[in-house]
């Protein structure tokens, strides 16, 4: 398959498919708006699970046909997000999604360890797929939503996750920087000894069809002007696929900035569940849920 370059793109591979969509919290207008224009590009049925009254006010001051999409009433966030699960389980839903309810109550639901979604031992991480105006490809990266502090076992799990999703849309063996604030291993900074121990695991064979640099500082992984001037020579500087953070303050704090100040579009999902899970901002844009739905999708329909 030829590699994506938009965001856009995702939608156009998913004519003729169509996926069982639950909402956890189905009143809040950019979800039911996203939702909507999901239904009507023709790749998504829906179920909102919420406060039935709510939604059918919402949907009406939304100017939207309650014939979009099944709900079922349930009012208690705790409840919403568990009902939404079981649907998942039972089968009757493909991708799970954050509506109108904390993300505590959110994520409580999905790894529950009895009526979850995660095997045990498993784990959730964040991952968006960006993309920036000024950068020339897409951008994908973890996490910055979920895991406070990934030690290294869950960093090399996050890098195949993001592996995945790369061979997804069209990226054979992507290039990733293992991200920390220098180049040069120190004891002193633990993110570098793992991006160290990542970047060797790679080179001995350990994790293939991937090129790793680490540690790698961002402007070197992301720019190709920078790493010449700092005569830094590596296979993956200035081109990027992917980038692994090493804490969700640095992943947030990039996430947010290219979105509030670079214009950025995003995509996001969550990873380690049973299904894609979708786990949005309030403050994302509707276009942002759409496209969330839509990468939810396409990972759903190519699992």
């Amino acid at each position: 398959m030829k590699e994506m370059k938009s965001l856009n793109e995702i939608t156009t591979k998913l004519k003729n498919t169509r996926r069982k969509l639950v909402v956890a919290g189905g009143n809040a207008p950019s979800v039911i708006q996203s939702v909507a224009e999901s239904v009507n590009e023709g790749f998504i049925e829906a179920t909102l699970v919420g406060d039935r009254e709510e939604i059918l006010k919402l949907s009406e001051e939304c100017n939207l046909s309650t014939d979009l999409w099944n709900i079922v009433d349930e009012k208690e966030p705790a409840k919403i997000a568990a009902k939404s699960v079981e649907i998942v389980r039972s089968k009757k839903a493909d991708i799970l999604m954050k509506g109108f309810i904390s993300s505590a109550d959110y994520l409580h639901a999905i790894l529950n360890k009895q009526y979850g979604l995660v095997e045990a031992g498993g784990f959730l991480t964040h991952i968006v797929v960006m993309q920036v105006p000024r950068y020339h490809k897409l951008l994908i990266f973890s996490d910055a939503a979920i895991l406070e502090q990934p030690d290294l076992s869950q960093k090399i799990t996050m890098l195949k996750f993001c592996m995945n999703i790369a061979n997804k849309i069209g990226i054979s063996k992507p290039k990733a920087g293992i991200i920390s604030c220098v180049e040069k291993p120190s004891f002193k900074i633990d993110s570098t000894i793992d991006a160290s121990i990542i970047k060797k695991m790679v080179k001995r064979g350990q994790l293939e069809g991937v090129e790793v640099d680490g540690p790698l500082a961002l402007d070197l992984a992301i720019s190709k002007r920078c790493a010449e001037e700092k005569k830094f020579k590596s296979p993956v500087a200035g081109d990027c696929d992917i980038l692994i953070f090493p804490n969700i303050c640095t992943g947030n704090v990039f996430f947010k900035t290219l979105t509030t100040l670079a214009d950025a579009e995003l995509a996001a999902v969550i990873m380690g569940a049973s299904v894609p899970c979708i786990l949005t901002s309030r403050a994302d844009t509707k276009e942002s849920k759409f496209l969330s739905i839509a990468l939810a999708s396409f990972l759903s329909k190519n699992k």
